[in-house]
C-alpha cells in the first residue's frame, strides 16, 4: 500500500474478507480501521468461502454464521458512516467511484472476454475459448469467422437478471422485466411479492431488495430469522 500511495495511485481497491479461520470481530472491526485510513476510492466485504475436497477446507472449519453476520453489519455500518456507498450487495465505494467494470455484468449488459477460459456475452449469445492453453492456441488459429455460442433461453436470461441486478441497490428496472414473456415475468413477480409481504423487498419502477434486510437473505440464506427484528 506505501508503494501504490507513494506512486501517487489514488483510485484503488481493497478487498476485505470475513470470516477467516480464528478471525474475531475485534479483529474486523480492526481491519476496517486500517482500511479506512489508507483512504481507498473502493471497498470490498467478501465472506471466506472453504471450497469442497480442498486442503484448506479439510484443515479449517467455516465461521459461524452469525459472526459473519455481525461482522457484514459491522462493515456496512462502519463504511457508510465515512461516506461510502453500499451501491452493490459486497461493494461499497465512494462517490463517482463505482465499479464500471463489475456493473457491466451486474446490469447484464454484454461483454468481450479474451484469453484462455474467457466467457463473452454479446446480444445473449455466450461463449467460452478453451482453458488448456494449447487447445487455446489451436482454437485461435482455426477462428474463419466470430465465434458462435449458444442462445441462452429466455427464462435463463430473465433469472440471471434478476440474480445479478438485485445484487445492486438500484435494483431490475420494470423496462427490463417487460423484454420478457408475461408468463415468466409473472412467475418471478410473485416470487418478488413474498419478498415484499416480509419487508425484504419493494416495488416501484425498480424491483428492489431492501438494505440490508433483503440482502442479508441473499447473502445468508439460513439466517432470515436475524432479518426480522
Amino acid at each position: 500500500m506505501a508503494a501504490i500511495q507513494n506512486a501517487g495511485l489514488a483510485n484503488f481497491n481493497l478487498d476485505l474478507l470475513m470470516g477467516l479461520p480464528g478471525q474475531t470481530l475485534a479483529q474486523w472491526e480492526d481491519s476496517l480501521e486500517r482500511a479506512i485510513a489508507l483512504a481507498p476510492t473502493h471497498i470490498s466485504m467478501y465472506d471466506l468461502i472453504l471450497e469442497p475436497g480442498t486442503v484448506f477446507a479439510r484443515r479449517f472449519r467455516p465461521a459461524a454464521e452469525d459472526l459473519t453476520l455481525s461482522m457484514y453489519r459491522l462493515g456496512r455500518e462502519r463504511l457508510t458512516g465515512v461516506g461510502f456507498e453500499h451501491y452493490e450487495i459486497s461493494n461499497l465505494a465512494q462517490p463517482g467511484y463505482r465499479c464500471a467494470h463489475n456493473l457491466t455484468y451486474w446490469r447484464g449488459q454484454g461483454f468481450y472476454g479474451v484469453g484462455n477460459g474467457a466467457a463473452s456475452l454479446v446480444d445473449g449469445w455466450r461463449w467460452e475459448r478453451p482453458r488448456p492453453l494449447k487447445g487455446y492456441f489451436a482454437w485461435v488459429d482455426g477462428l474463419t469467422a466470430p465465434p458462435q455460442g449458444d442462445r441462452l433461453p429466455e427464462g435463463e436470461r430473465l433469472f440471471e437478471g434478476l440474480m445479478q441486478g438485485l445484487r445492486l441497490a438500484e435494483g431490475v428496472s420494470q423496462d427490463f422485466l417487460a423484454a420478457f414473456a408475461p408468463d415468466l415475468v409473472a412467475r418471478a413477480a410473485a416470487v418478488l411479492e413474498g419478498f415484499a409481504t416480509q419487508g425484504l423487498a419493494h416495488r416501484g419502477d425498480h424491483w428492489r431488495l431492501t438494505v440490508p434486510e433483503g440482502w442479508l437473505v441473499v447473502r445468508y440464506p439460513h439466517l432470515r430469522r436475524y432479518t426480522q427484528r
